[in-house]
């Protein structure tokens, strides 16, 4: 019994060593049919079957050297520190390098039999594919990838070139690169079996070249023991780290036990404030049962959280929450089961205009009435899932502001269950009106939100653009103020003490003609809604061919717009109801932006547009209301920017 526990022992223990010394390496040599290079030649071309890219730009022949690079031009070997500054004078080409250094392969006093080069384009079905495999489980973005050419340059039993003269040949270098393509994307995979650097001109990277810089393989800023680039923990096994490096800056992949100084890699850093996407994330590695929470944060410290889907032991999948901010915003990732403080990455959270439309209102006139039989939405199915059994409620978010804070609501779901890929959805606004303080929020927008969030592609839940709320509140109001609600509400303005005109004070004054205001573009920004240059309409201020808004807020978070005739004149608000009119809160917000006031485009919408829709489209005779507390600051006072 005891012999029978001691050989059970024996073979786990066997079994367990394997695993964790596996080489990260694939196989190489004459047996897979590798090209083997010379000690005579200096580089070995390697001609691909079409161009790939690599740091922004095209090339169709690979250079493998003997000092442990992959060029992509003809190159030597020179002691530059390519992490460092760099003279103007010094030579920049692109190159990949698993281990940069002086080795003693070419031109040696005598030759070694137990080193060599070895390179290949692979044609095995087997390794191409489990090469792809590996990219697409660790990199962010690269599920879909499928690559074209694989090629694979091993450097076998290399030493220095000083250790080969002072007798010191055990000290041996072997490690791979492996480099997989398509027309579009590429990517470099480093494989270490064992490393023995010696100078500090040693390095172990991506050079962008022609001075674009250059990116380590380990993560950090300060120069890292290139000894340990096999024992550190890539992605699959401990000495493999991969990056895209197709793009004009590469993108790391994989994880690293590594995390002091290391930055998360995300499948995009531009992100709407509205939120709905799906953001992949790499760079920690991950233990079986482990939970996640994304932490986005930004830099007047508001931040918010999202429940972390582990995919595998390199990539998380984090949802995008609502923000009420725009601007640089630090993504961490929090796991209960190691120290993940300091990695980080930055996004930037975007103005929902200048994210493309997911959820599409159609007949967005029907959308502005307060009594409407029916309203339409549609959506594009593939950004949610591609799973054509998949699933989604469609709910109606609200948005408004008291006065101590801005917020979102759930307001009421629409439809439930609904089927993705029907595309589109009717319904009876009637059915849906509000109740209680619900009847305080006045602006929204529709969500299509999948049921099933493990089903998701790039987005788990798709947004409309603003709408006002009127076909929801108007019900309810009409019973508790009476059939002139919005007229009230109109005149309401005029009494409340937070539309006081101290905030017209600190406007900068409009340009006084349009070839003025085109000329001033550095305070001046043209309104896409309304511009001489498309095919805008210009709803709001129908006399108008062009308005502009001022780009920088003031103070009091307001800012400026100003309206123009087809004669190029300005139009006054006191002379016409589609007149020059200021914003109490700027569109584009005021920073640190989650407060009253604040928050880009809803609180434009919250104290400029929807007291628009009360004086002006839902009830009559009460728009020069809005006008009074809308003067256009008079064009005397504006001065031209001067020449610097």
């Amino acid at each position: 019994m005891n012999s029978r526990v001691s050989m059970e022992a024996f073979l786990l223990l066997l079994f367990c060593s394997q695993v964790i010394h596996a080489s990260p390496l694939f196989e190489y040599g004459d047996a897979v049919g590798d090209m083997k290079a010379k000690h005579s030649e200096f580089n070995y071309i390697i001609s691909l079957p079409h161009e790939i890219y690599f740091a922004g730009m095209r090339y169709k022949q690979l250079h493998v050297t003997p000092f442990g690079s992959l060029g992509f031009k003809e190159q030597k070997f020179e002691l530059v520190d390519w992490d460092g500054p760099r003279e103007y004078d010094v030579k920049d080409p692109p190159f990949i390098a698993p281990l940069y250094f002086d080795s003693a392969f070419s031109a040696e006093q005598v030759s070694r039999q137990d080193e060599s080069i070895y390179y290949r384009i692979v044609t095995d079905s087997y390794i191409r594919s489990n090469v792809t495999k590996i990219i697409q489980q660790s990199m962010v973005g690269g599920e879909f990838f499928n690559s074209s050419i694989v090629v694979i340059a091993t450097w076998e039993g290399l030493i220095d070139r000083n250790d080969l003269m002072n007798g010191k040949v055990n000290k041996i270098n072997t490690f791979q690169l492996v480099l997989a393509a398509n027309k579009q994307e590429t990517y470099a995979m480093f494989n270490y079996k064992e490393v023995y650097p010696k100078e500090k001109f040693y390095h172990a990277g991506i050079n962008a070249g022609n001075y674009r810089g250059w990116t380590s393989v380990l993560p950090g800023k300060e120069k890292t023991d290139l000894s340990t680039l096999p024992h550190v923990s890539g992605f699959d096994v401990p000495g493999r780290f991969l990056f895209r490096v197709s793009s004009d800056l590469p993108e790391r992949g994989g994880c690293t036990n590594i995390t002091s100084e290391m930055h998360l890699s995300v499948s995009t850093r531009f992100i709407g404030m509205f939120g709905g996407e799906m953001l992949e994330v790499t760079g920690l590695c991950l233990e079986e049962n482990t939970t996640a929470l994304c932490t986005f944060q930004h830099l007047s410290q508001t931040k918010e959280d999202s429940k972390g889907i582990v995919i595998n032991k390199a990539k998380i999948r984090c949802p995008v929450p609502r923000f009420l901010f725009r601007g640089e915003t630090t993504l961490k990732v929090q796991l209960d089961t190691i120290d993940s403080s300091k990695p980080y990455a930055v996004v930037h959270v975007v103005l929902p205009k200048l994210k493309p439309e997911t959820v599409t209102t159609l007949n967005p006139k029907d959308w502005d009435k307060t009594d409407v039989e029916r309203l339409r939405i549609s959506w594009k199915p593939h950004l949610l899932s591609l799973d054509y059994k998949a699933r989604v409620n469609i709910n109606l978010i609200g948005y408004k502001e008291d006065r101590h804070k801005p917020q979102y609501k759930k307001l009421v779901t629409i439809k439930k269950d609904h089927k993705l890929y029907e595309r589109q959805f009717e319904f009876n606004p009637s059915k849906y009106s509000c109740r209680g303080s619900d009847c305080d929020y006045e602006i929204g927008f529709i969500e299509v939100e999948l049921t099933n969030i493990s089903k998701a592609n790039s987005h788990v839940f798709l947004n409309s653009k603003i709408i006002p709320l009127g076909w929801y509140i108007a019900p309810t109001l009409r019973r508790e103020i009476g059939a002139n609600w919005a007229s009230n509400k109109c005149e309401m303005m005029k009494r409340d003490v937070n539309y006081n005109k101290d905030w017209l004070d600190h406007l900068i004054p409009c340009p006084c003609n349009l070839d003025q205001a085109l000329a001033d573009f550095g305070r001046w920004l043209t309104e896409p809604s309304c511009n001489s240059f498309s095919n805008s309409k210009c709803r709001f201020h129908e006399e108008a061919v062009h308005c502009l808004k001022s780009t920088c807020p003031t103070v009091r978070a307001a800012g400026n717009q100003c309206c123009y005739r087809k004669d190029g004149s300005l139009i006054y608000s006191k002379d016409s109801y589609h007149g020059s009119t200021p914003d109490k809160a700027a569109a584009i917000g005021a920073y640190p932006y989650a407060k009253v006031n604040h928050v880009p485009q809803l609180s434009h919408w919250v104290w400029d547009v929807i007291p628009y829709y009360h004086c002006c489209l839902w009830s009559t005779n009460n728009c020069d209301i809005y006008m009074k507390l809308r003067p256009t600051k008079n064009c005397n006072s504006y001065k031209a920017p001067a020449t610097s």
